[in-house]
């Protein structure tokens, strides 16, 4: 995970540093055909449980309630954007995404929790991301704004538990691989969003784009159903391709 996040952070200043090349002159959006670029996004995320079966729901609704909570998750790659017409525009992309979700709570021997030890998990899925989209302006000036949707296929690559156990005073910390056996390798990711994008020179739009989605089927083959969600930001400089 450090490595990626490396990679994301690197990404994140190179998209600052090319926002700041061009801001002489002004590319009309009605005169753009096309865009291209680099985009990296950031978000909060969570999972929603439920048990189609019904067997020990509420046990399982407790554990999520009393133990788990959301988690930063972060996304990095490229987009192509197409206009069709000055108002709509359809794209495509490839991004590594990282979803998951954090838990905390004591250590237990033979059901007999310690009294000096508690254990943070954290749970990682990477995901290599395909989204295709569409983006309706509706208004369009040096600063335009927009409101879209987007279908994304997600294929799952792997799953890192990370456990952060605390007791004595010391401190371990470990990670693993988790068997995606159970997992759906291959998912749906539907999203909205709606945002803004600033025109600088003559070959570089700067976008923010807010979103909210989540995983429409369960990422989770047994014995419960399992979907991610998340709410972030995504960001991207674009090259215009006249």
């Amino acid at each position: 995970l450090g490595t990626s996040l490396l990679r994301f952070l690197r990404l994140g200043l190179l998209i600052g540093i090319f926002s700041l090349l061009n801001f002489v002159g002004f590319t009309q959006l009605d005169e753009v055909k096309s865009l291209i670029g680099p985009t990296v996004s950031i978000d909060w995320g969570h999972r929603f449980l439920s048990n189609p079966l019904d067997i020990e729901s509420s046990a399982l609704k407790d554990l999520k309630n009393e133990s788990e909570f959301g988690a930063i998750g972060y996304s990095y790659g490229a987009h192509f954007t197409h206009f069709p017409s000055p108002k709509v525009a359809f794209s495509i992309g490839a991004k590594q995404t990282v979803r998951g979700y954090d838990g905390h709570g004591p250590i237990t021997n033979q059901g007999v929790q310690s009294t000096d030890a508690n254990v943070r998990n954290f749970y990682y899925y990477n995901f290599l991301d395909i989204p295709i989209g569409v983006h309706y302006y509706i208004h369009q000036a040096a600063t335009s704004y927009f409101v879209g949707i987007n279908t994304t296929y997600a294929r799952l690559n792997k799953i890192e538990h990370r456990s952060v156990i605390q007791q004595g005073g010391i401190t371990s910390d470990t990670s693993v691989d988790v068997p995606v056996s159970s997992f759906e390798q291959h998912n749906l990711f539907l999203s909205i969003s709606g945002g803004l994008q600033y025109v600088r020179g003559e070959r570089f739009i700067f976008r923010f784009e807010p979103f909210v989605g989540a995983v429409v089927n369960s990422v989770r083959k047994e014995p419960f159903k399992e979907h991610l969600y998340s709410v972030g930001l995504q960001l991207g400089v674009l090259y215009v391709l006249k």
